[in-house]
């Protein structure tokens, strides 16, 4: 067992987070999202660059004695991405525009799991098969990335405009929330079955009924649960100190992983499902617990997970220009059009419905977590994970301009 070089981890993360945040900032000077700039930090301190331009540097920055910890590094991270992305939708009901979420959902899932599947079957894609070697799940995971919607990168972006507040935002944020959800779904449904058993009917049927049952049950029931576990804490905290209803968020966000575990959920998606729980609480205390644990994630945590997926790709070898081009421009055609439909079957303008189909096609985080998961089990290889990643960064890089520079229109 390679014994953990401490020294290593800390001077390798301090050089990480200065870089993430020196690029962060001259990201969002020009409206660009933030999670570019720390993947760009990966992307420089890894083998697209670093690695190339100087080897023994990397190997110093990333020894094998630092590998266990900078992976519990990146889990920490995705978890706590995906309970702060949940815990951000505390607000949301897509009950309040029905006709959009419908529209929304229908087209901006539909269009691109039927044009995009049947574009797919006469593409050859056993090239990007990873070590799981199964078709029909690299086939899904790239329709789940066509159809995939980042909710925060779109959070952000409307943050950063001053638009978070709007009729728009709450109609984009209903649609992805919605979205998202299915997606997730599916997401689960592809990861934990057994590739070496393929995806059989009834598999695919029982946990899609499973994940679709607890997700549905979060969205619904989150304020009843979380009144549930509110009561448990009064009953079993001694005061009200910010110190132990931290200690309680905590708990109850890896207690929801450990059960979730055991109904087939992954981890990513049971962690989203606790960030809409915990989201929910009313209570001053509770609420600055939650924003507390928010502003941890994103200065340590989240930017790691970022940064390390950056540090896996190699544009040099893994990157094709061809294929890229080809997701990219299938991708975002299919998902726009979706939206541009949907705007119009629901009386918004011309402009406005592009300006919807454009949010919605920003992939961000989402676009990414699912590359990473689908990477990490083997169904797609290196050089499809390398897409998948640059094409959520495009898409959501061509959101922040568009809404920035056409930001009267939606605001009309």
């Amino acid at each position: 067992m390679i014994k953990l070089d401490v020294n290593q981890f800390f001077i390798t993360s301090a050089i990480a987070l200065l870089l993430a945040n020196l690029l962060g900032h001259l990201f969002t000077k020009f409206r660009q999202p933030r999670v570019m700039a720390e993947i760009g930090v990966g992307l420089i301190l890894g083998p697209s660059l670093l690695g190339n331009l100087y080897p023994e540097g990397m190997r110093w920055l990333f020894p094998e004695s630092t590998a266990s910890a900078f992976a519990l590094l990146r889990e920490l991270g995705l978890v706590l991405l995906m309970f702060c992305s949940g815990a951000e939708l505390r607000h949301l009901d897509p009950r309040t525009h029905k006709r959009e979420c419908f529209f929304g959902v229908l087209l901006g899932i539909g269009i691109p799991a039927l044009v995009g599947g049947l574009v797919l079957s006469f593409l050859d894609l056993e090239q990007f098969q990873g070590p799981a070697a199964d078709a029909g799940k690299l086939k899904l995971i790239l329709i789940l990335s066509m159809a995939v919607t980042s909710i925060p990168v779109i959070s952000r972006i409307l943050l950063d405009l001053d638009l978070l507040r709007t009729k728009f935002a709450e109609k984009v944020l209903s649609i992805a929330l919605l979205e998202d959800f299915i997606l997730y779904a599916l997401l689960n449904v592809i990861i934990s079955s057994d590739s070496g058993q393929g995806l059989r009917l009834q598999t695919i049927a029982g946990h899609v009924v499973v994940s679709s049952l607890f997700l549905g049950g979060i969205i619904f029931f989150r304020s009843q649960l979380y009144g549930f576990f509110r009561s448990i804490a009064k009953a079993t905290t001694s005061n009200d100190s910010t110190h132990l209803y931290m200690t309680y968020t905590l708990s109850v966000l890896f207690l929801v992983i450990w059960a979730s575990s055991h109904l087939g959920i992954v981890s990513m998606i049971s962690a989203f499902c606790a960030g809409m729980i915990l989201g929910s609480g009313t209570t001053e205390k509770v609420n600055a617990v939650v924003e507390a644990l928010r502003q941890l994630s994103f200065s340590l945590f989240i930017p790691f997970y970022f940064i390390m997926v950056g540090v896996r790709i190699d544009m040099k070898n893994d990157f094709s220009g061809k294929w890229f081009l080809l997701f990219f421009t299938l991708s975002s055609a299919l998902k726009v059009f979706g939206g541009y439909v949907t705007g119009r079957l629901s009386s918004h303008s011309k402009l406005q419905s592009i300006a919807l189909g454009v949010t919605l096609n920003a992939r961000g985080g989402p676009g990414i977590v699912i590359a990473s998961a689908a990477f990490d089990a083997g169904i797609i290889d290196a050089s499809m994970f390398t897409t998948l990643i640059i094409t959520a960064l495009a898409t959501s890089s061509f959101a922040g301009s568009f809404l920035d520079k056409y930001r009267r229109v939606v605001v009309d």
